[in-house]
C-alpha cells in the first residue's frame, strides 16, 4: 500500500514539474505580430504612405575633378520635403526636409 502512495505521489509531483515547464515555455513563445503600416492619427486606419517631393537642382560650389586633373566639377544640391498621407482620409503630416546632393562632371 505504501509504495502504491509513493508512485502516486511520485507522478503527481512530475506533472506538476511537467505542467510548469510548459507553461513557461508557451509563455515565452514568439512576439505578436506587430503592424508593418503607421497608424493614421486623424482616422486611425493603417493607411499612411510616405510622399517625397523634390526641390530644384541648386548650384552649391566646385570641387576638383577626380578623373581630369585641372579640370573642376560642380557640386548642386536640392531639398527633399518627406511627408505622408493617408489613403483613407487624406490627412497629410510633415516628416521634415533632407537634401540631397550631386556632382556633375561636364567634360
Amino acid at each position: 500500500m505504501k509504495r502504491k502512495k509513493w508512485i502516486l505521489m511520485l507522478a503527481l509531483c512530475t506533472s506538476l514539474v511537467l505542467g510548469t515547464v510548459t507553461t513557461s515555455v508557451a509563455a515565452t513563445g514568439p512576439a505578436p505580430a506587430q503592424p508593418m503600416a503607421q497608424e493614421c492619427g486623424n482616422c486611425g486606419q493603417m493607411r499612411l504612405l510616405n510622399q517625397y517631393d523634390y526641390g530644384e537642382w541648386v548650384y552649391l560650389t566646385t570641387t576638383i575633378c577626380e578623373k581630369k586633373v585641372g579640370r573642376v566639377d560642380y557640386i548642386y544640391k536640392r531639398p527633399v520635403f518627406m511627408s505622408v498621407k493617408c489613403g483613407n482620409c487624406g490627412f497629410t503630416a510633415d516628416l521634415g526636409t533632407t537634401w540631397e546632393y550631386k556632382t556633375v562632371c561636364n567634360h
